[in-house]
């Protein structure tokens, strides 16, 4: 039997004892850390009910084949695994008998706060990814509770491709993965893989006459709700009940003639699909011309096309064996981070689907075998595959500095030796257009030098070469380094202190067209903050020196930075050229500074290094040849 595994604090940092410097944000980011819910075992199957539907013992049974399969296929990186059994049912929209299986990958974190008394992780409330295994359940779908019926389910469905741009973003497969080509599926809100016989689910089309007509057939419904509702507010008052009566009377007059006058305008169309305007219509959607879709709605695949379940397949899907069973996840990709991304690469890539659909339609295919994922999670000593953590430290230089031009690392792969959040737009590894070697592309959020000797030499020099992609707007790439005093604590964060250094360096290209008017954006720019204050003027702390950088552009993509500090004194050179130095820079309303000196006691700890382009998306700014001595 697959155990459990979470692993406590102290267990977790004996497995990363190969250098004290990567945080335990890293520490967690790329380990192993497992399932917090126990595998099924058979217990508690007794049957269940919710809103008139029973998920019976037999579909419990089945969905606990699903959850072994689960735990076999994934074990929760940087998170804790969790399982729930659903039924879902309400009281308005007459939905066919569904239930499953909700799984969710929780965030943990070495703060005491997550650890129970033993040292091992807990889930952190409300962070947390989900995904779905369902049977008979339709994910982007609404129901259209104002024209079902006991023996009639409508629902609109969302359009493959409906709400995805951050699949365009990453240029994801529009059909998920070659795991899953041989099924049915569905790209909206969700992914989804549909197991059904024929491969096709069984949704009946609704034609444009189809859906006015139930439409009309909704309205005696309607004012027989809304009588019931004014008796209800109302009681014994009947003066007072038609009145209000009289107001629902006259809607649903509206209502019907609306139909009246759409069914006279598609009347040579009436047999075609329905695809409306509302992704949940309601009876007072009539007023509007349901069929009437713009040009961008449908380019943005803004228009819902409208189905029906017929009541025999409503009647199989209270059966044991689904009608269909979905497998529903969010689309995650690596800018997520690896807790996010291995749950998809689960559900795309190592789930065996062949086995699953014939463990449900086809039983004798499977019997006798085990289910074996399509390919097994890649974990080495503990760690998601590729973790830095499970590589030697980079070789610090002979002077005991740090020296890196990325040559160690891979084109499209994270940095070997740096440090920073695995979400958001990630951090890679790329060659610079026009340049050679390798360079590092910062990502969403700011990287730090993780085998770093600190803190920083009294006098220490920092050199770098950024270069930027080709750009039309007024700015191109941008960097911003960032030195702090305080200390770093566990997580790589400066701990607080009573007496601090902050300094941020940014670089910015700028655009030719606008080199020899008002307008030019390049900059380089030093400010300096000191708690407690050093220089203030109008309650206004800090130092600043800006240089008007026309030495990186459009045209010119490469430039070499170096900051020095030396006695105290700070100097930011580009292409070896001094640019500006402490001793000249202004407090904020142009006042020479008062105090031009870096504490002598003062060390840098902290060492970042920020993506600040205003246009990300699309122009990449690399950083290349880095030198801390």
């Amino acid at each position: 039997m697959l155990l459990k595994r979470i692993l406590p604090f102290a267990a977790l940092l004996l497995t990363l004892s190969v250098s004290a410097q990567p945080t335990t944000l890293q520490r967690v980011e790329d380990s192993v850390v497992g399932w917090f819910s126990k595998i099924p075992s058979g217990e508690d199957l007794k049957p269940s009910s919710y809103k008139g539907h029973t998920y019976t013992t037999a579909q419990k049974e089945k969905m606990n084949e699903v959850i072994r399969w689960m735990y076999k296929t994934l074990t929760p990186v940087a998170s804790l695994g969790t399982w729930k059994r659903m039924i879902w049912g309400d009281d308005q929209s007459f939905a066919p008998h569904k239930y499953g299986v909700e799984f969710r990958v929780w965030d943990v974190s070495f703060d005491p706060d997550y650890l129970d008394e033993k040292g091992h992780f807990k889930p952190i409330a409300e962070q947390y990814n989900a995904w779905v295994v369902g049977a008979n359940i339709i994910p982007g779908s609404f129901a259209i509770s104002d024209l079902n019926n006991p023996t009639r389910y409508l629902f609109t469905w969302q359009p493959d491709g409906y709400g995805e741009e951050d699949r365009k973003k990453t240029n994801a497969d529009p059909r998920l993965h070659p795991n899953v080509y041989k099924y049915f599926t569905r790209v909206n809100d969700m992914e989804a893989v549909y197991l059904v016989p024929g491969n096709k689910p069984p949704f009946t089309p609704v034609t444009r006459g189809e859906y006015l007509g139930y439409a009309e057939d909704s309205f005696d419904r309607f004012l027989a709700e809304a009588r019931k509702k004014v008796e209800a507010q109302w009681p014994g008052n009947l003066k007072s009940q038609d009145e209000a009566f009289a107001y629902s009377k006259k809607d649903v007059d509206g209502y019907r003639a609306a139909i009246q006058k759409w069914k006279a305008k598609y009347s040579s169309s009436l047999q075609e699909p329905a695809v409306i305007r509302d992704m949940q219509p309601t009876i007072r959607s009539f007023d509007m011309d349901p069929f009437e879709i713009s040009p961008s709605e449908k380019n943005n695949h803004h228009s819902y096309p409208v189905y029906r379940l017929t009541p025999e397949v409503m009647e199989k899907c209270n059966a044991d064996i689904p009608k269909w069973l979905v497998f529903s996840f969010p689309y995650k990709s690596a800018q997520d981070g690896v807790k996010s991304s291995e749950m998809h690469k689960a559900m795309t890539e190592r789930f065996n689907y062949d086995y699953a659909y014939d463990y449900f339609f086809a039983p004798d295919k499977v019997k006798g075998k085990e289910y074996k994922p399509v390919i097994l999670q890649a974990i080495e000593n503990g760690r998601v595959a590729g973790s830095e953590l499970n590589r030697s430290a980079p070789r610090t230089s002979t002077d005991g500095g740090f020296r890196d031009d990325f040559s160690a690392t891979a084109i499209g792969a994270k940095p070997v030796g740096w440090n920073f959040y695995n979400y958001g737009r990630p951090t890679v590894i790329a060659s610079a257009p026009g340049q050679s070697g390798k360079w590092m592309v910062p990502g969403e959020r700011e990287v730090a030098p993780t085998y770093l000797k600190r803190p920083l030499p009294a006098d220490f020099t920092i050199d770098f070469d950024i270069a930027t992609d080709a750009f039309t707007t007024r700015t191109g790439g941008g960097i911003q380094l960032y030195l702090g005093s305080s200390p770093l604590g566990p997580d790589g964060k400066e701990t607080a202190q009573p007496r601090a250094v902050k300094i941020k360096v940014s670089i910015h290209a700028g655009q030719t067209t606008e080199a020899s008017g008002p307008n030019y954006s390049g900059e380089a720019k030093i400010l300096i903050n000191t708690v407690p204050t050093m220089n203030q003027e109008n309650g206004v702390e800090g130092l600043t020196g800006t240089y008007l950088l026309k030495e990186f552009n459009d045209k010119q993509n490469k430039v070499h930075v170096t900051l020095t500090n030396k006695s105290g004194q700070l100097t930011l050179l580009i292409n070896d050229k001094p640019v500006i130095q402490s001793k000249d820079m202004k407090m904020a309303y142009g006042k020479t500074c008062t105090n031009c000196t870096l504490p002598a006691d003062k060390r840098f700890h902290a060492l970042t290094i920020s993506n600040i382009t205003q246009d990300a998306e699309h122009v990449k700014v690399y950083v290349g040849n880095v030198v801390v001595r």
